[in-house]
Formats: C-alpha cells, sequence, structure tokens
C-alpha cells in the first residue's frame, strides 16, 4: 500500500512543490507581455514595428509603404511571426527544463515505488512520455513556422500594401510540403528507460526471493 500508493502521490507532490510550474493562464499571460513589451521590457511591440517600417523604408528607397514593390504587411506579419517565436522558445524552453526536473525528482523516487519506474516505463513504450511529447512538438513548431513563413511571404511578394482583397490561388497550397514526423525507435525509447528496467528488475528478484521464503516456511509448518 505504502510503495503502491503513498510514495507515488509523495512524489508527485513533492515536484510540484520543489519545482513548481505556471498555471497556463499565468504562461499565456506571460508570452503576450513578453510579446507587447519585449523580452528586455524595453521593447514595446509599437516601436519594433516603428523601425522595422523605417528599416524597410530605407532597404527598398522608398518614400512610403505605398510605394514599396512589395507588400509592408507580409513583412510586418512575418516580423512579428519571427518575434513570438523567439519568445516562444525561450519561455518553452524554461517551462521544458522545469517538467525536466519534475521528471528527475520523480526519478529519485523511484526506488522507494516499482510503480513509478513503471510508470515512466510504460509512457515510453506508448510514446506518450515528455521525451516523445517533446519530439513530435518540436518538429510540428518547425513545421508550422515554416508554413506560416510561406504565407506571410505570399502577401509580401504577390500582393500590393492596402490590397485587404487578396486570395491566394490553389498553386500556393500545392507548394506546401506534408508534415512528416520523425518518430522515436524502440530501441531509442529503451535505452532511455534502462534505470526504470534495472529497477523493476530488482524489485523482481526481491519479491520473488521473498515469495520463495515465505513457501519454504508454510512448507515447513
Amino acid at each position: 500500500m505504502v510503495n503502491a500508493l503513498l510514495v507515488p502521490r509523495l512524489a508527485v507532490d513533492a515536484a510540484r512543490a520543489w519545482v513548481p510550474v505556471p498555471t497556463a493562464q499565468d504562461f499565456a499571460r506571460q508570452l503576450a507581455e513578453d510579446y507587447e513589451k519585449g523580452l528586455s521590457g524595453h521593447d514595446p511591440a509599437d516601436q519594433r514595428q516603428a523601425a522595422l517600417e523605417r528599416e524597410t523604408l530605407a532597404r527598398y528607397g522608398a518614400a512610403s509603404l505605398e510605394a514599396l514593390p512589395v507588400n509592408f504587411r507580409g513583412i510586418a506579419l512575418q516580423a512579428g511571426e519571427e518575434y513570438s517565436n523567439r519568445v516562444g522558445a525561450q519561455r518553452f524552453g524554461e517551462l521544458e527544463t522545469r517538467y525536466g526536473e519534475q521528471e528527475r525528482l520523480h526519478r529519485f523516487f523511484a526506488p522507494l515505488s516499482p510503480m513509478l519506474a513503471l510508470r515512466h516505463l510504460s509512457a515510453s513504450l506508448a510514446r506518450t512520455d515528455m521525451s516523445a511529447h517533446l519530439r513530435f512538438t518540436k518538429q510540428a513548431e518547425q513545421y508550422r513556422q515554416g508554413l506560416v513563413k510561406q504565407m506571410n511571404d505570399a502577401i509580401t511578394f504577390r500582393s500590393k500594401y492596402g490590397d485587404v482583397n487578396y486570395k491566394a490561388d490553389a498553386s500556393l497550397w500545392r507548394e506546401v510540403p506534408e508534415l512528416s514526423v520523425d518518430e522515436e525507435r524502440l530501441s531509442d525509447a529503451l535505452g532511455a528507460q534502462v534505470p526504470e528496467l534495472l529497477l523493476l528488475g530488482l524489485w523482481l528478484a526481491w519479491t520473488t526471493l521473498f515469495a520463495l521464503r515465505a513457501c519454504e516456511r508454510l512448507s515447513a509448518v
């Protein structure tokens, strides 16, 4: 009862207390604030937009946004996307580190409960553990960023500034590649779970020995 129920619960509570993570609402609020005020806190979005306008006009030697040979709206959308990606990379990286520390704490308690080791092993084999999640989300995010850039580049180079009626045709969508995910091999998943496999082996050996001795005592009686 203790190692099956109490220890796993204690491990979860300890991880949450020692390595707290923000709530979804607080995390979303932090992302929005970082984007609006800048990662440094002194680089607001309106100033970044104004600087981008000046840089773009100077690059093309144009006197106004309307005189540009490209659509500034697409340039602004892509610049905003890239800054948002920077914000996300930093904040999600910090969150990933915290979840990694929580997972290490869970493994610290694993010798006290085979349930923790079995949980990590089964999640890894089912591809539902943190490693599999991060592997997929990073590939999906890379694909999303490439897709968004294609859309913004289409606005930039295939439409004019102020053209609110622009619509992409089928040729653009034919240029979009399909999402291809590189899944983790079973051997790699098992390799990452060697500590859990060893712990489960030790627990199996100990319980088997205990059961054999109990049987000997019963036979003696």
